[in-house]
C-alpha cells in the first residue's frame, strides 16, 4: 500500500483564514499538518486534541481549524478507501487468495508502513 504524502488545502477555505493575523495563520497551518499526520495513524488524535495543543489559537482560528481538519479527515478516509480497493483488486487478479508467502509480504509491508508513519508521529 502506498504511503500518504500530502493533504489538500482548498480555495474555498481562503475567506475563512483571510482575516487571521500572520501569527494565527502560522498556528493554523502547523495544526493542520499535525492533524493530517495524526489522521493516518492507527490511533490518531481528534481535531479537538490537536487544537488543545495550540493554546495561543484564537477562537476564529480554532473555527477555521475545525472546518479545514474536517476536510482533511474526509479526504484521508477517501484515500484509505481507494488504497483498500486497489489492494483488493490486486488480490482478485492473483489466484484469488493470498498464499502464505503473499500474506508474509503483506505483513512485512504493513510493518514497514507503521515504521514509516511512526517517523511522522506528532510528538507533544
Amino acid at each position: 500500500m502506498a504511503q500518504k504524502r500530502s493533504f489538500l488545502l482548498y480555495f474555498d477555505n481562503y475567506p475563512i483564514i483571510q482575516g487571521l493575523s500572520n501569527e494565527q495563520r502560522g498556528l493554523l497551518l502547523t495544526a493542520l499538518f499535525h492533524y493530517a499526520i495524526a489522521a493516518i495513524q492507527p490511533v490518531g488524535k481528534t481535531i479537538e486534541q490537536v487544537i488543545e495543543t495550540f493554546p495561543a489559537m484564537s477562537d476564529e482560528t480554532k473555527m477555521a481549524c475545525r472546518f479545514m481538519c474536517a476536510n482533511i479527515e474526509r479526504d484521508t478516509q477517501r484515500w484509505l478507501s481507494r488504497q483498500q480497493g486497489c489492494t483488493r483488486k490486486k488480490e482478485e487478479q492473483g489466484s484469488g487468495a493470498l498464499s502464505s508467502e503473499g500474506k508474509h509480504r503483506q505483513a512485512e509491508e504493513v510493518e514497514r508502513m507503521r515504521r514509516d508513519m511512526a517517523k511522522w508521529r506528532v510528538v507533544e
